[in-house]
């Protein structure tokens, strides 16, 4: 005897469908924020209990003309291996807080490599849901100079000011 009953199941992936497309959305949104912010953006993952930090992502433009390198070459690497001129142990302690805490902070300027091409640079450090730190970083060398030089510019008007002998009359 031969059956003729079949059974079919159907499966509504609707639902599914629909969270994989709003998800795809939501990451195209988060990357091109990320690639396209004027800011420099770096994401360090803590290792070795918060005494390292490996820089997992970095937004390419700006990030890689602020520390002069490819975004190839700086992800994946060991923060204070490849900038061994940070301020040590300032920026550790400052990472270190912002890990623990996670409390953001704002970080003085500051160069990552001790050569005159670097520029002075500025940060807001804080903790991701990952666990991870990112940081927001903005180049700000002209205030810097004009910030060290003002003492000096104050002294020339001074001394102008004192050898200006064109309105006395002797």
């Amino acid at each position: 005897m031969t059956s003729h009953e079949f059974a079919i199941l159907f499966r509504d992936i609707t639902t599914e469908r629909l969270a994989r497309k709003e998800l795809a959305f939501k990451e195209t949104r988060y990357r091109s924020f990320f690639e396209k912010a004027c800011n420099g953006v770096l994401i360090y993952e803590p290792i070795e209990g918060g005494n390292e930090y490996i820089i997992k992502d970095v937004n390419g433009g700006v990030t890689a003309a602020l520390l002069r390198m490819n975004k190839e070459d700086l992800v994946g690497r060991k923060l204070f291996e490849e900038f061994p001129d940070l301020p040590n142990p300032y920026v550790h302690d400052l990472l270190y807080r912002v890990l623990t805490t996670e409390k953001p902070e704002f970080v003085t300027p500051l160069k990552y490599r001790n050569r005159e091409d670097f520029p002075w640079i500025s940060h807001y450090v804080f903790k991701l849901p990952s666990g991870e730190i990112a940081s927001f970083m903005i180049d700000v060398s002209d205030a810097v100079r004009k910030e060290a030089e003002a003492p000096f510019q104050a002294c020339n008007a001074r001394v102008t000011r004192e050898n200006d002998f064109s309105g006395i009359s002797i």
